[in-house]
């Protein structure tokens, strides 16, 4: 497998996780839908970041982002409301819990996470067209490093 190849695998993975965990913060399945959706922004930032330079990139940089700002808040309040039950005030993480369901909402319908999946779609092409011009003969020992 060349590293192109394993380089969109590698992002392939992560916008299933994405979308995995986009499905469960839906659903309210669990606590940790937020947190896994974020991880999963993180490291596809972490693995564009080599690349930053190459404007075929930074629509998805931006695109995640975007959605990590978003998110920021609702995962404060998320550690807040675990952090005040443990301590035991249960009232004051109830107050709480109301404000984060509003805030997933939010989330879940913004514009925001609707265009990081976009990007996500459209990336695997876009990258593949940066390797056949030759744009990342210089960055493939970088990004291997990494």
């Amino acid at each position: 497998m060349s590293f192109v190849d394993k380089f969109v695998a590698e992002i392939l993975t992560l916008q299933v996780a994405l979308y995995h965990s986009n499905s469960r913060l839906h659903a309210r399945t669990d606590s940790e839908a937020l947190h896994d959706l974020r991880i999963a922004v993180r490291r596809i930032r972490s693995l564009l970041r080599p690349m930053r330079s190459i404007s075929e990139v930074v629509a998805l940089n931006t695109a995640a982002a975007e959605v990590g700002r978003l998110t920021t808040p609702a995962r404060d309040l998320e550690v807040m409301i675990q952090e005040l039950d443990r301590r035991g005030f249960p009232d004051q993480a109830q107050i709480r819990k109301t404000r984060l369901t509003s805030s997933y909402s939010r989330i879940l319908k913004s514009l925001a996470l609707k265009n990081l999946f976009i990007q996500l779609d459209e990336w695997p092409s876009t990258f593949r067209s940066v390797e056949v011009s030759g744009g990342l003969k210089h960055l493939q020992p970088q990004i291997k490093k990494r």
